[in-house]
């Protein structure tokens, strides 16, 4: 609460019946509260970014990953039957699944029933849903292959060039190979490359202090 700098008697804020010229405005919260910090709003005022706004984020920057991996998809060379895209995106979870150990969320590609039941088929390059995962894992696959002293060579294939229901069919029965191959699991559960992760460093041996140099020992100094 401003006060007269010659009686010491308590003065109005800004606004209130009385109040001298040059008053300075009530702070928020009423008279007593504290004058919001310089430099910016305070903790948990609208202009700071909670916690949903970090994860809104977050599901936006893995979308757009999703949708610029799902921009290399092939053109069919013929369409796909709904039934075969549907068996290789369940191939593409169980593999996932089975190589992570865990149970893996994924997003679900749901066709028309009505197509299914009609045995309409897919014209177009592969559903995001169903392509971007089965990216993600081949390329997991290909890492471990390369940087491992196991090669997993053969259950890797190319998804650029999954362009009919025969390659989706031999793509789907490597993944389903996968599924049982224990040293691919323990490869891609473990540090990148099949390496233990390095110790941490000992510290380094510091030598007398009359070997040190004034540049160390005024940094010794200073710690």
């Amino acid at each position: 609460m401003p006060v007269d700098p010659v009686t010491g008697e308590a003065l109005p804020y800004a606004g209130q019946p009385g109040a001298p010229a040059g008053a300075p405005p009530m702070p928020p919260g009423g008279p007593g509260a504290p004058p919001p910090p310089a430099g910016g709003p305070p903790a948990g005022m609208p202009g700071e970014p909670g916690v949903a706004d970090l994860e809104a984020a977050e599901q936006q920057e893995a979308m757009a990953k999703m949708e610029a991996i799902a921009a290399t998809a092939p053109q069919p060379k013929k369409p796909y039957t709904i039934k075969t895209i549907q068996m290789f995106a369940e191939q593409v979870d169980a593999a996932i699944d089975a190589l992570a150990g865990t149970d893996i969320p994924l997003p679900s590609w749901e066709p028309d029933p009505a197509m299914v039941e009609k045995g309409d088929r897919w014209g177009e390059p592969l559903p995001l849903e169903v392509y971007a995962p089965a990216v993600a894992l081949v390329e997991a696959v290909r890492m471990v292959s390369e940087e491992g002293e196991v090669k997993f060579d053969k259950f890797i294939f190319e998804p650029t060039e999954l362009w009919s229901d025969t390659e989706l069919k031999v793509a789907a029965g490597k993944m389903k190979s996968m599924q049982k191959d224990k040293a691919l699991a323990k490869a891609l559960q473990g540090p990148m490359g099949g390496e233990e992760a390095p110790p941490a460093p000992e510290e380094a041996e510091l030598p007398p202090a009359g070997e040190m140099s004034e540049e160390d020992q005024a940094l010794m100094g200073a710690m």
